[in-house]
């Protein structure tokens, strides 16, 4: 199979979404994914160094990063901080049409299950500001997080009670 034209198959993932649900299952917000492909790696450090919260930084591909903001703020101005900050531009239009934002955590794979491109890999991850119940940081985004990539507790941590984080039905 050639791996250079993936346009003419059907690839599939598993992803994250940056809704955040109360424990009611009513959305309070959304978590900022950044998409910043084609970015050396001390940019998205800086990039990342740059954001208040925990920001988690992965490498997703050579040269191209993910990063989780766990900040939860209203999708307004989750579509700005996006924008603001270098996040790829289809990336951040697909998730105003769809009303959250995705990114990968698992392999890319191909129908056939030939890997196209591996699972992200942690770069790093931010601590910025003092993190607690009044910052709004999604307590089920960073334990999801800390699962998938192995990271320990953030210093200065609080858990934000009450919410919850669905999960993908496919």
């Amino acid at each position: 199979m050639n791996l250079e034209d993936v346009s003419d198959h059907v690839l599939t993932t598993k992803s994250v979404e940056s809704r955040v649900y109360n424990n009611g299952g009513v959305s309070v917000g959304h978590i900022c994914l950044y998409d910043w492909d084609e970015t050396p790696e001390h940019v998205a450090i800086d990039r990342a160094d740059d954001l208040l919260g925990i920001t988690i930084l992965l490498r997703s591909s050579e040269g191209s990063y993910h990063a989780w903001n766990l900040s939860v703020a209203d999708s307004k101005t989750t579509a700005c901080r996006l924008l603001l900050n270098d996040d790829d531009a289809t990336h951040n239009k697909q998730g105003l049409k769809r009303g959250y934002w995705r990114l990968r955590i698992g392999p890319k794979n191909y129908r056939d299950g030939e890997v196209y491109k591996e699972r992200p890999e942690l770069v790093t991850v931010v601590v910025n500001a003092d993190v607690t119940d009044s910052a709004k940081q999604s307590r089920p985004h960073l334990d999801a997080a800390k699962a998938l990539y192995d990271i320990p507790e953030p210093p200065k941590f609080q858990s934000r009670s009450g919410f919850s984080l669905r999960r993908d039905r496919g």
